[in-house]
């Protein structure tokens, strides 16, 4: 059955699957077609055996199953940018492999399931495929990750000369050292001999590298010292032969690097962000206290999302921390590769304990593209790293900083840190939440609020250009 959505209001289209429409679907172009299959499929539906009724080109492909009928909620500019077309390709034969070949990932059908180019207030989130499927989740990984500056250290991990930090990004093995010339370089953690890594420290201070594999060493420079019995081997230049660079820069107190050799200047990336930064100026007055890691079981978009809600969660999911910050004069600033969120923090904070209650001025929310936060408060931040670690699994590492990091402030900043775990502790349950919901059969995208959701729709865009683009680059590109 053909359906509006809530209040008329056609917002969707509902179908029942034992009688779909059959002129509404048999005009969809096969990538269409194969988008929604998947979907359905992912999402537990066995109501693949109705595809005779939705193009005669698929009758040879319906497979035996149990019949079933649910309603299932599409959005109407799902099929967005779809070419229209009669019937699946005659290849497609009767039989479980040539089901898995229709049931095919296909990227580009994925991406063109969203419109970058709705304004905000008749915009829909991403679809729920990207937060599960395998394809997109390693085409972040290359396009987004590897291609972005991203946050992997701080600069006091690495002051004096010689001091180095290990990292992982994107699948990638990274050392970061002070040289003895002052100068701050990356490198690939990977020997030139048989790819071991070179580094096995997470960090420490050294005046050379060796390989504990065949003892090859390194400079801190990245050039090739010694290998262990290789006389004789022909065609062979040591000076071709260092740790490969990667590149490095430091924003503030924090170390960025960048696998894509390519890429533009890290102050370039930022744009407006110093600027925006510079008046709370986190370096002059905060050091570095204590990290914790938090491991979520959802995709690491998810994580963004809750953050990037303009605070439309905090009353419901943080009764605490929402009677902190005065959520009513809640603000929203949209940049060219960021978001600042902020909220006068609230006078009757008394119920709060700890430094919580003795904050004053505003709270700021910083996102830059595409997992770094800043939160900044009166003498106190705290920064979110989010890192994928799988299609549905993400790494949160907090780092915090406080003013005065002395003996005697010690309870005290263990106590902001509280109020931060219990925070953390919530959006965590709420994350794994959605990221179960995401793969409902009920779902497959959502609308954002114009008040409060600006920032979560400059992220989808943002990373729907940065997959569309890597998708479109001619492989001789790369």
């Amino acid at each position: 059955m053909l359906q509006h959505g809530p209040n008329g209001s056609g917002a969707g289209f509902e179908f029942s699957f034992l009688g779909l429409w059959h002129p509404l679907f048999s005009r969809f172009y096969t990538p269409a077609c194969t988008s929604l299959f998947r979907v359905l499929k992912r999402k537990g539906s066995s109501a693949v055996h109705s595809l005779p009724s939705l193009c005669p080109g698929l009758a040879s492909a319906a497979t035996a199953a149990p019949g079933i009928q649910f309603p299932f909620f599409f959005p109407p500019k799902v099929f967005r940018g779809m070419t229209m077309c009669t019937a699946l390709p005659q290849t497609v034969r009767a039989s479980q492999g040539t089901e898995e070949h229709l049931m095919e990932r296909n990227v580009g059908d994925l991406l063109n399931l969203y419109n970058p180019n709705d304004p905000l207030d008749h915009a829909w989130t991403i679809p729920s495929p990207w937060y599960f499927d395998p394809d997109i989740h390693e085409l972040e990984q290359q396009s987004v990750f590897a291609k972005t500056w991203q946050v992997v250290g701080r600069a006091d991990q690495v002051r004096e000369n010689g001091d180095f930090f290990t990292a992982d990004l994107a699948g990638e093995p990274i050392v970061v050292v002070r040289g003895e010339d002052g100068q701050l370089r990356a490198f690939y953690n990977v020997c030139r001999h048989h790819a071991a890594a070179v580094v096995t420290e997470p960090q420490g201070r050294a005046k050379q590298f060796r390989c504990p594999y065949h003892g090859w060493t390194y400079g801190i420079d990245g050039a090739l010292k010694g290998m262990v019995e290789f006389e004789g081997v022909c065609n062979f230049e040591r000076a071709k032969n260092g740790l490969v660079p990667v590149m490095v820069d430091t924003w503030e107190t924090f170390v960025y690097v960048n696998l894509d050799g390519r890429a533009a200047r890290l102050r370039d990336f930022l744009g407006a962000i110093p600027e925006i930064v510079a008046p709370l100026q986190l370096t002059k007055k905060l050091k570095y206290f204590d990290r914790r890691i938090y491991t979520l079981h959802c995709n690491w978009k998810v994580y963004v999302d809750n953050y990037l809600d303009g605070g439309y969660h905090v009353p419901h999911a943080h009764k605490g921390l929402s009677s902190v910050i005065e959520y009513t004069k809640y603000t929203i600033e949209n940049f060219e590769r960021a978001c600042l969120q902020s909220s006068p923090l609230s006078s009757d904070a008394k119920s709060q304990s700890g430094v919580a209650a003795t904050r004053q001025g505003r709270a700021f929310y910083l996102w830059i593209y595409p997992n770094f936060m800043i939160n900044a408060y009166e003498g106190v931040m705290d920064t979110n790293l989010v890192l994928p670690l799988g299609v549905d699994k993400c790494a949160v590492v907090f780092d915090y900083y406080f003013a005065n990091v002395s003996k005697k402030a010690l309870k005290k900043n263990q106590a902001s840190i509280k109020v931060s775990e219990r925070v953390q502790d919530e959006d965590e349950a709420i994350c794994d939440a959605v990221q179960r919901g995401l793969g409902s059969r009920a779902y497959v995208a959502g609308r954002l609020s114009v008040r409060r959701e600006a920032g979560e729709h400059l992220f989808h865009r943002l990373l729907h250009a940065d997959l569309t683009r890597a998708l479109n680059r001619p492989a001789a590109a790369d």
